[in-house]
């Protein structure tokens, strides 16, 4: 019992120091480490709207079972959508609470990359439980972790309404005018290898499950190996 008590005073003390340190960071960022792209506009994050950020946050939430050594959460207590992730506003335009807190507290998001959760929370905006990956990386992370259809379903629809919100674009899933990149056919040859299904890859990437046939059927894309 005194060991367990000890490894979680552990646990909390190395999170607060974490969390101590990302405050630091944030405040000693200059200006152009925190521009974030919402739709078409790209924005800097000030100061005060990162006083304003930290008030909408409850640190004591819970720590990941699966990642103890991450630490507590950071929960996001204002406006959330139904799954989960959070909405700040900047200059009257709306992101995502993780983006965001990715762009305050580390820096600025790699083009193309998404922000994920090591968490599996999609309320949290710890940035010590953020990383940049891609969408496949996204997806493969929810393989491995062995995750039921079911809750692969919820993730992707919400992941799929994180990417397209932060584009300000309405949400409809499998239905965007999305177009793949050569980058995007190795990554999707790869999922339908881990298992995933077409029409799941289709609603990861925004096309039609016709076009992820046509690519694994190599009917498209031969060029790209």
């Amino acid at each position: 019992m005194c060991l367990i008590l000890s490894i979680m005073i552990a646990f909390t003390a190395c999170s607060m120091q974490t969390a101590n340190a990302n405050l630091t960071h944030a405040q000693t960022m200059n200006q152009a480490d925190r521009r974030i792209t919402i739709g078409s506009r790209t924005v800097n994050i000030e100061d005060f709207q990162v006083e304003r950020f930290l008030l909408k946050i409850d640190k004591d939430g819970p720590i990941p079972s699966h990642m103890p050594h991450l630490g507590q959460c950071w929960l996001w207590k204002a406006f959330r959508i139904k799954a989960g992730y959070g909405v700040v506003s900047f200059w009257k335009a709306r992101c995502m609470a993780h983006r965001a807190s990715y762009t305050i507290f580390v820096g600025v998001i790699p083009d193309g990359l998404d922000v994920c959760h090591h968490c599996d929370n999609t309320s949290c905006v710890n940035p010590s439980h953020l990383y940049a990956g891609t969408r496949s990386e996204n997806i493969l992370d929810m393989v491995r972790k062995g995750r039921n259809k079911g809750q692969m379903k919820a993730l992707l629809r919400a992941r799929a309404q994180s990417a397209i919100a932060r584009r300000g674009e309405k949400l409809r899933i499998g239905d965007c005018a999305a177009k793949l990149k050569e980058k995007d056919i190795p990554e999707i040859r790869e999922l339908k290898k881990q298992g995933v299904g077409g029409p799941t890859i289709a609603r990861m990437y925004g096309v039609k499950t016709a076009t992820i046939y046509a690519i694994l059927w190599g009917r498209s894309w031969k060029h790209v190996t």
